[in-house]
This record gives structure tokens, C-alpha cells and sequence, in this order.
């Protein structure tokens, strides 16, 4: 592969929005595209895979030109050698894995073959998957196929955009490790968009800080990320629940500390240190939520809340979307899909179980 790396001078504008952004992808490794929701994360992908034309500027990799604007380039995207991975698998339901992995095979173009099939599937962990249908899949064996799919087309350069956003958190526990080895494993540089500070932290070598379509700075991932007083753990861009709550008691047994939140009982690891009685507040991240209709039984989450939803901000064309739930005067947000939303009928005063599957103390 070419030293030369992805080179990026764009501009893309759309109603009241502007990207521009100049910017030397490295050849190796991952970068990741890191800012909140209407940065222009996603905007700057669909430019590098042709699925939107820039205003102005030029895009290259490796010394080939997609785009460029004075010079009336713009291949589309077929002619591209690149593999773009959705937030969704988009895998063909009837197909095996197995499947899957042939019908993209027969459909690749490009010379760039310094992987084999073998190669993609060991690197992806989908060995023991080939026999089995989507369905019969859980969201990160999906993710894992749909991405060795991708790889079966042998881009030169590989689009992530958001790739775990559609799991819970042990299912991205089980893909960071995966995704960081990727281009080792491979020797395929990666761009990988996200608003996750703590997947960027795990498995980028460098980054590319965007806020409203410009770039805030660039460099490698430590670094830059220092600069701005960010660390795993802490995401500025992610819109945290807080409850308020009293220590109950401390289950030693257990290792359990009780807080009651309104008429519920939540059970945490143990905070020995505070004290019963305690007024405390409660971090709940959008991810560690699940909604459900009907109170669930026999299950491992042992934290269930019953509440109502107030407000519903969901966008047309996005993927998820964004619940307030009140839950005894308190007020919890939890992102699902919006297909989740219209399957389950859900809507302005409709009632919903909460299962909280994590929580953090502050302070």
C-alpha cells in the first residue's frame, strides 16, 4: 500500500450546515471520528465512499483520485475501494452465514488481495457461525459477519460508522478487542466514527476531533485527547440520567449496596464507604437501558423501574431515538431504535418497564 494515506480537502454544504475539513488520514492503524450527534461524522464517510458529492475539494487514497471537484472527478461508489460498515448488519435473512460471506465473495472486483477468505473469517471469529442463519444470531455475531461481508470485497480502506451503537454493553465488550486488532490483523487502515469516548480510547491509534463541521484538532489518540481533558469513561457528548436517592443498606453477602429511588429498591455494587441513610446521586448512561411493554421475569437485570414516557425525540431517516421517562417525578432518557419504537407502539404517555443494567455513583 501507497505511503500517501487518505487525503481529505472538502467541503459539504446542505441547508445550514457546513463540513470542511483538510486532513491526512494515516496509512496505518485506526483513526477515529470523534464528536457529538451533527458534527458531521457520518456526512464526511458518505463523501469518502461517494455516497454524497462534496461541494469543493478533492478526496484521494493512496494517489488515486475519487473526488475532485475543479477537475470534475466523482466515481461512484462501486469504484471505490473502500468497505463501509453500517450501525446495522443488513445481512440477507435466508441466507446462511456461510452464505453471505460466498454471495459477496462472487461479487469482488478489486486486486487488493493481501488477505484471504480465511484470513477475514479467522480475524472476524466466525468460524463456528458459517452453518447458521441472521436470526438465530445475537447483535454482535451479526456485527461480526457483516463486517467479514465488508472485508470480502478487499478495500484498501475500511468505514465504521458507529459500529457498536446498536449493542448492549457486554456485546461491545466482546467487539472492542476484535475491532483494535483489525488492522494488524489485516493491514487495512480504518476510519471509525463515533460519540463513544470509551470505544475511541480502546481501539484508535489517532483521532480527528469534529464539532459543528470543522476540526477541533488531530493527532495521535493519547495526546489529543489529554489536550482536551478527556479520558476513557468521561463522554462529554452523552446525555447522562441522574436519580437521587438514599443508602438502604449494605448486603455484605452479596456485595450489594440498596438505594431506594421512589418506591423502588435499586441494587448496585457495594459503596461501602457511603453510609446508611446517605443521600446520593445515581449516573445512568442511555446504553445500559432496555424498554420493555410488560414487566419481564426470571432474567439476570435485577433493577426494573416502571414509568411513563413524556417527550419522544425522534428524528425521520435516523437510526435511533430518544425516550424521557418519568418514573416517580424523576426523569430517566433511554436511546432505542426507532424501528423498537414503531414495533412496539410506542408513544407520548405509554407506560414502559426500565431495565437498568448499569448505574454509577457520583462523587
Amino acid at each position: 500500500m501507497s505511503a500517501d494515506g487518505l487525503i481529505l480537502d472538502v467541503q459539504v454544504e446542505q441547508a445550514d450546515f457546513r463540513l470542511h475539513i483538510v486532513e491526512t488520514v494515516s496509512p496505518v492503524g485506526i483513526t477515529a471520528i470523534f464528536g457529538p450527534s451533527g458534527a458531521g461524522k457520518t456526512t464526511l464517510l458518505r463523501s469518502i465512499a461517494g455516497f454524497k458529492t462534496p461541494t469543493s475539494g478533492h478526496i484521494e487514497l493512496n494517489g488515486r483520485t475519487f473526488f475532485n471537484a475543479a477537475q470534475r472527478i466523482d466515481l461512484p461508489p462501486h469504484k471505490r475501494p473502500i468497505g463501509f460498515l453500517f450501525q446495522d448488519a443488513r445481512l440477507f435473512s435466508r441466507m446462511t452465514v456461510e452464505q453471505n460471506i460466498a454471495y459477496a465473495e462472487a461479487r469482488v472486483r478489486s486486486e487488493h488481495d493481501t488477505y484471504s477468505k480465511e484470513d477475514i473469517i479467522a480475524a472476524c471469529d466466525i468460524s463456528s457461525l458459517m452453518e447458521r442463519r441472521p436470526d438465530t444470531l445475537s447483535g454482535g455475531e451479526r456485527q461480526r459477519v457483516a463486517l467479514a461481508r465488508t472485508l470480502m470485497s478487499r478495500p484498501e480502506i475500511l468505514l465504521l460508522d458507529e459500529p457498536l451503537a446498536a449493542l448492549d454493553r457486554q456485546r461491545k465488550l466482546e467487539l472492542v478487542p476484535l475491532l483494535a486488532d483489525l488492522p494488524t490483523a489485516l493491514g487495512i487502515p480504518t476510519l471509525y466514527v463515533s460519540h463513544d469516548i470509551d470505544e475511541v480510547s480502546r481501539v484508535a491509534d489517532h483521532v480527528i476531533m469534529l464539532d459543528a463541521g470543522q476540526v477541533l484538532s488531530s493527532g495521535p489518540i493519547d495526546e489529543t485527547l489529554a489536550i482536551h481533558g478527556l479520558e476513557a469513561g468521561r463522554n462529554p457528548y452523552e446525555n447522562s440520567s441522574l436519580l437521587h436517592g438514599t443508602i438502604e443498606r449494605h448486603d455484605l453477602e452479596f456485595g450489594l449496596t440498596h438505594v431506594r429511588i421512589g418506591n423502588y429498591t435499586l441494587l448496585l455494587p457495594i459503596s461501602s464507604n457511603l453510609v446508611t441513610g446517605a443521600d446520593v446521586q445515581l449516573k445512568i448512561s442511555p446504553k445500559d437501558l432496555s424498554i420493555s411493554l410488560k414487566k419481564p421475569e426470571k432474567i439476570s437485570i435485577q433493577n426494573v423501574l416502571e414509568g411513563t414516557v413524556e417527550a419522544l425525540d425522534q428524528t425521520d431517516g435516523a437510526t435511533f431515538c430518544t425516550l424521557t421517562i418519568n418514573v416517580d417525578r424523576q426523569f430517566i432518557e433511554a436511546r432505542i431504535t426507532r424501528k423498537s419504537v414503531t414495533e412496539l407502539g410506542i408513544g407520548i404517555g405509554t407506560s414502559v418497564f426500565v431495565l437498568l443494567k448499569s448505574a454509577s455513583f457520583l462523587g
